[in-house]
């Protein structure tokens, strides 16, 4: 016998959402804070702050902003690449986040982060539980839980730029993908909220990898903009007011597991992965040169990985420069299905 608390969300659309079922397990990431700006890793590392947790439940990072910068110093024969190496918690008001190489003092690099709370489970004898189930009535401020706010499926010629959703900040919104090919990489900038297709091949002396085609979904999760009442569905109030804090109005940002980033199988037939513009770095061989691009995000069916993106650079093959780094980082990974109607 089903169980649980069943609802179907109205949107956010263009996709017809899928119905959403609360019940034993589901679980939720809260906003906690955003960082983006330019900044100096002298030393090989800084750290960033995390506001106001207190230590329970689980921290999650997700990356918004690049990862991965080319430095020119001259006279050396190639520019310098970075790449962040690890993201990790490092007490209960910080993260810390590593490059591949210490680039000293000078280069300011763009990057930006998400900090979210995985809320910790319930533990009331009041109210709706379930069992090993995030406390969804702890929610006390409006617009902390991700909301679902443009939903896509369909074919990406090249690129695909993400609406600019009113009353939204999306240099936050983190941006998660599907699709099943795995000779098609994805990476998203945040600048400019565009989607870009990459053959997953070296850059080969001007054959380039940029552009394709590939079918995927698109979910772009995001806090703020307040919660919309569902008539019909799910809603929780702060107590003693009319403020809703939570609802089940537009599919609200759930995890269902987690993946390093460098790949592997998921167990799911339609694995949604957060999308960056640079993974990591990757370089490839061909025609006399060394060729450095920037990692991107690839996926066969319920397995994620990194291939070849962008292009940076190229040199002569006789030398072994350039970098080959992947981001140690657990990201979030959600079910395209409880998401997409029909799947």
């Amino acid at each position: 016998m089903a169980y649980g608390i069943w609802t179907q969300p109205v949107g956010p659309g263009p996709a017809t959402p899928a119905p959403l079922f609360i019940d034993s397990g589901s679980t939720f990431p809260q906003f906690k804070n955003s960082i983006r700006g330019s900044f100096n890793f002298n030393g090989a590392g800084r750290s960033f702050p995390i506001s106001g947790w207190d230590g329970s439940g689980q921290i999650v990072i997700v990356p918004t902003g690049s990862l991965c910068w080319q430095w020119e110093v001259p006279p050396n024969l190639v520019p310098d690449v970075y790449c962040v190496n690890n993201i990790y918690v490092e007490n209960s008001s910080s993260f810390r986040v590593t490059l591949n190489q210490n680039p000293g003092s000078n280069p300011l690099f763009d990057c930006g982060f998400n900090v979210y709370q995985i809320w910790p489970r319930a533990d009331r004898n009041y109210g709706i539980t379930f069992s090993n189930t995030a406390d969804y009535f702890s929610i006390s401020d409006s617009g902390v839980v991700g909301q679902c706010i443009w939903a896509w499926q369909g074919t990406i010629n090249n690129a695909l730029q993400i609406p600019n959703i009113g009353g939204f900040n999306m240099t936050n919104a983190v941006v998660f993908a599907n699709w099943s090919d795995g000779g098609i990489g994805l990476s998203y900038t945040s600048d400019d909220r565009v989607i870009r297709v990459y053959q997953n091949r070296p850059y080969i002396n001007g054959n380039t990898n940029e552009g394709g085609s590939v079918f995927a979904r698109i979910a772009v999760f995001c806090n703020g903009a307040g919660v919309p009442e569902h008539n019909g569905g799910l809603n929780i109030y702060s107590p003693g007011t009319t403020q809703c804090v939570f609802s089940t109005n537009r599919t609200p940002f759930t995890v269902d597991t987690f993946i390093g980033s460098g790949g592997g199988n998921t167990g799911m037939s339609y694995p949604m992965i957060p999308l960056t513009s640079g993974i990591g770095a990757i370089k490839g061989q061909g025609s006399g040169w060394r060729y450095q691009q920037m990692r991107s995000h690839t996926m066969s069916g319920s397995s994620i990985g990194t291939g070849y993106g962008r292009y940076l650079f190229q040199w002569d093959q006789n030398y072994d420069l350039g970098a080959d780094t992947v981001v140690n980082l657990s990201v979030p990974v959600i079910n395209a299905a409880k998401v997409f109607a029909g799947l």
